[in-house]
């Protein structure tokens, strides 16, 4: 499906992008200097140039993808009851995100509290002009294009490269630590990362993985909308976001997370043949998304 991507391409797109969003860069940073109505905060502002980044970059990958492959890469193969199991599947992600920002938040004194996470804005609220703005142009990127760019990127073009050159197991180790590595929270977006890969192998589309990584983005997002509105103390399962975590409640989570994800990786990994994740020759050329069911 991405075999014709190389690593030095995907690089030069993202300086295309860059040099092609200079443009509406300028626009905004004119806007935020002037008394026009284009004024706008400075998280705003951040947001749309990761949305315009994320989607220059993804148009110019599917520029050079045939109607047959992006067709084989975003149909889905999942049942009506794989669904379900995958809405579950991503609520059992994010205890294991809490988790273990619970953890690094406990031992490393880092600051991981949601509502002081880069996508949210402190300095506005529900009785701000921009507000309501803020919120779909936020739910538009963290929901929507952030999930379907990470998924193309790391899942997509990266997996596959990396596949060809190396053994399966190698292929979703280093795309997991380069998709963790972005990200503040290290080790659960590692895991996230490796189980999205799983599930990639089982299903040889990206469909499976952009609806987890979208229901998981989702309920993040839920919480930052709620933030503005309640203290996220009160809510069990992130409290140890809002104030001192706990022993208890990492316990908790954790076991919650570990029974999910666990009985979930098992279900996928049952269904993907052992003979994937063999060392590869370099006389096979396929990749598991061309390789249809």
């Amino acid at each position: 499906m991405f075999t014709h991507f190389s690593l030095i391409r995907l690089i030069a797109y993202y300086f295309l992008s860059m040099i092609l969003m200079s443009l509406p860069l300028a626009l905004l940073v004119y806007s935020n200097t002037s008394d026009s109505f284009l004024t706008l905060p400075n998280a705003h502002t951040k947001v749309l140039l990761d949305i315009t980044s994320c989607v220059l970059i993804l148009t110019l990958i599917m520029r050079f993808l045939t109607p047959k492959q992006r067709r084989i890469a975003f149909s889905s193969t999942a049942s009506r009851t794989e669904y379900a199991y995958m809405i579950v599947f991503a609520l059992g992600l994010l205890c294991m995100h809490f988790a273990t920002a619970d953890i690094l938040q406990l031992y490393s004194h880092i600051d991981f509290k949601l509502v002081n996470d880069n996508l949210v804005d402190t300095n506005i609220s529900p009785q701000d002009d921009h507000f309501i703005f803020y919120m779909c142009v936020l739910f538009v990127s963290l929901v929507i294009v952030v999930p379907i760019f990470a998924e193309v990127v790391y899942r997509g073009v990266l997996l596959d490269r990396l596949y060809i050159k190396l053994s399966p197991l190698w292929a979703i180790a280093l795309s997991s630590l380069l998709f963790a590595s972005i990200y503040n929270n290290f080790i659960g977006s590692l895991i996230l990362g490796i189980v999205l890969c799983l599930i990639r192998f089982k299903y040889r589309t990206l469909a499976a993985p952009i609806f987890i990584h979208m229901l998981h983005n989702l309920i993040v997002y839920c919480l930052i909308f709620t933030s503005y509105f309640v203290s996220l103390s009160c809510i069990p399962i992130i409290s140890g976001l809002e104030s001192d975590p706990n022993i208890a409640t990492i316990t908790i989570l954790l076991s919650i997370a570990t029974l999910i994800i666990g009985t979930y990786c098992y279900y996928v990994l049952r269904d993907i043949p052992k003979s994937k994740f063999k060392k590869r020759t370099r006389s096979l050329h396929k990749t598991p998304l061309q390789q249809t069911n």
